[in-house]
């Protein structure tokens, strides 16, 4: 549930948040994307933890700030793109964004995307040996 609201959210969410810091979208916009962010990243789970176990979870914190930061490496990978000229960037910081036809081929992103990835999977191994929570 978690991954399924992450994959169709973070581009968008990460690349408004990034805007509403540089005050390119309204208010209103950026309270959407954190909460998109806050669900995909902790409520849903928290959320089926409580109706699981009958008791509010007590890594929500911890689930919450890693997952959080998994959800924005998410929307930063997902929106690499290629630029003649220019090199790889991040959609958001372009004109015209969201734009689903700049997207380039992954051979030309693997290096720049590679970082991202060895990232979030470093952050991905204390749970699979129990040691975020």
């Amino acid at each position: 549930m978690m991954s399924a609201l992450t994959f169709t959210t973070a581009p968008w969410a990460v690349g408004t948040l990034y805007r509403a810091l540089r005050r390119e979208v309204r208010a209103k916009q950026a309270y959407v994307a954190a909460c998109a962010l806050l669900l995909s990243a902790s409520w849903c789970y928290d959320l089926y933890l409580l109706l699981r176990d009958s008791v509010y979870p007590p890594t929500w914190w911890s689930n919450m700030a890693v997952s959080s930061i998994l959800y924005v490496l998410a929307g930063m990978l997902w929106n690499l793109e290629w630029h003649p000229g220019r090199g790889a960037t991040f959609g958001f910081m372009e004109e015209g964004w969201p734009d689903p036809a700049r997207a380039a081929g992954f051979a030309r992103l693997v290096w720049f995307a590679l970082p991202i990835m060895l990232l979030a999977g470093a952050l991905i191994l204390p749970f699979l040996s129990g040691g975020w929570g």
